[in-house]
């Protein structure tokens, strides 16, 4: 039996790595076997992503190729799954470690996401920086309107079923614009769940393709709640 997984269903590990050093570091610190998905850059990009894609003022033309290479590489791996018939698949960036061993029956029939961070929308008072509401999640499975908070970013999926997976690509893909990636996946509420603890942990070393100045996204693993920077 697989040290990270008990029961009788495969569970299909797949892993989004760019193919460079950074990529090649990351995938021989992880703990789990898995099937390497090549990541993008914004070279060779589908026309309809370069085009779709909105961008923000303070977005510099380096971290606007990364946004583009993101879609890319999440859509290569959905267009996987659904090419494959893929069930039972843990979708993971390169960066996610996993720290407890995962009982698939406990992820339920819905897509739900596994790593990440969260807000809430009055977490924080902006006049005074004090907490205003805290977010309590249960263990298990939670509903992101139940609970009242939004993924900020992620790291991670659960996608039980090709067809689920099918669904998500085509909907994101017949979006008018595309945001980032995370983020169009929680406006269009496509994924309604998170698994809280987390069974895995987000920890690049310190090199990150995608470093976001001015603040840290922290993991839903240790936080129940999240705050934006002020």
């Amino acid at each position: 039996m697989d040290k990270f997984y008990e029961n009788d269903k495969k569970i299909n590990f797949l892993v989004l790595s760019l193919d460079n050093e950074i990529g090649l570091e990351r995938r021989n610190r992880l703990n789990y076997n898995y099937t390497w998905i090549k990541g993008k850059l914004d070279d060779g990009a589908p026309d309809y992503i370069k085009e779709k894609m909105i961008f923000r003022n303070f977005h510099s033309e380096n971290f606007k190729k990364i946004l583009i290479g993101v879609w890319w590489a999440w859509i290569s791996l959905l267009d996987k799954i659904v090419e494959e018939k893929l069930n039972n698949v843990i979708a993971l960036e390169d960066d996610c470690l996993q720290v407890e061993e995962i009982d698939i029956n406990e992820l339920g029939d819905e897509p739900i996401w596994l790593n990440g961070s969260i807000k809430h929308p009055k977490a924080l008072s902006k006049t005074n920086k004090t907490w205003e509401k805290t977010i309590t999640l249960k263990n298990g499975i939670n509903n992101l309107e139940d609970v009242g908070v939004r993924i900020m970013s992620m790291w991670g999926l659960y996608i039980p079923k090709w067809k689920q997976a099918e669904y998500i690509r085509n909907e994101l893909k017949n979006s008018n614009k595309f945001r980032m990636f995370d983020a169009q996946v929680c406006n269009k509420k496509l994924v309604k769940y998170l698994y809280y603890p987390s069974k895995f942990i987000h920890k690049d070393f310190g090199k990150s393709c995608a470093q976001k100045k001015g603040g840290k996204w922290e993991n839903v693993r240790y936080y129940n709640f999240l705050r934006d920077s002020v």
